[in-house]
């Protein structure tokens, strides 16, 4: 299975002050009681290219389970996460607020919901199609290690006492990892040459990446991924001047310091 429009569809994400990081963050309740239901995680990517933005906790940003939008406390930092009864339920669409409207993108995917066991449903990466305007494409990336990964590094609470819980690819089809890799390759290469930088330095982009490159002339080179810190988009980028990279999204900023992820505090 192919990436549709992919050498199109990474269009310039608009041009954001950083200063814009420092505003306070929306309280959030994790969903870290969920011993007699099922906790549901994944991504939701590429709304940027649709004019959303997804640094809100939901209520800008998120998916419908159903008929009903989760709303508040159903998005963090991009990753979708919630709790659900056991049974059958589905995922319909991704939502997006903008400024005169609010987008639906059509999802249609399973979810099979079990006491007790964690459900990833992927990461979900939204192509338009450049010809169309009113199409897309979405591709499931099976990301479960990273998406477990992630929880441990920044939620750890939702994971307390779910040690050995099993982790359940939701129903569907998906590309692996190696897939998700290739995309965030053509990513950085992206953020790259946006910067119009030469040498090597970290950039940060949608879906999660995170990566150092070396820029030559023209040619691009991606040498290595960090896991993603944040699935929040659109990032800004920007770098002092020892070449140091702070990325950030409205109320968070990281920087990227001798290959390790570190928090900025807010002001």
């Amino acid at each position: 299975m192919r990436l549709p429009f992919a050498a199109r569809a990474l269009a310039t994400v608009a041009c954001l002050l950083l200063g814009a990081a420092t505003a306070t963050a929306h309280a959030q309740a994790l969903p870290e009681q969920w011993d007699d239901e099922g906790l549901v995680v994944g991504q939701i990517a590429g709304l940027s290219h649709f004019g959303v933005s997804t640094w809100s906790n939901g209520t800008m940003a998120g998916v419908t389970v159903g008929r009903r939008r989760l709303g508040a406390g159903s998005l963090y930092n991009g990753c979708v996460l919630f709790k659900r009864r056991e049974g059958e339920h589905k995922l319909t669409n991704a939502y997006g607020v903008r400024t005169s409207s609010v987008l639906e993108l059509p999802v249609g995917r399973e979810l099979v919901v079990r006491k007790g066991e964690i459900t990833v449903f992927g990461l979900l990466y939204f192509l338009p199609n450049p010809e169309n305007p009113k199409a897309f494409a979405v591709v499931a990336f099976d990301n479960r290690e990273e998406t477990i990964d992630f929880l441990r590094r920044t939620y750890p609470t939702v994971l307390t006492g779910h040690d050995s819980a099993a982790v359940v690819l939701a129903p569907g089809n998906y590309l692996p990892m190696e897939r998700l890799v290739q995309l965030r390759t053509g990513i950085a290469r992206h953020e790259a040459r946006r910067t119009q930088r030469q040498g090597q330095f970290w950039v940060a982009g949608r879906a999660g990446t995170l990566a150092e490159v070396k820029v030559v002339g023209d040619s691009v080179d991606v040498l290595r991924f960090l896991p993603p810190a944040t699935y929040q988009e659109p990032l800004v980028n920007g770098y002092d001047e020892q070449g140091v990279l702070t990325f950030a999204a409205q109320a968070q900023k990281w920087r990227v310091v001798n290959g390790v992820v570190v928090g900025v505090p807010g002001k």
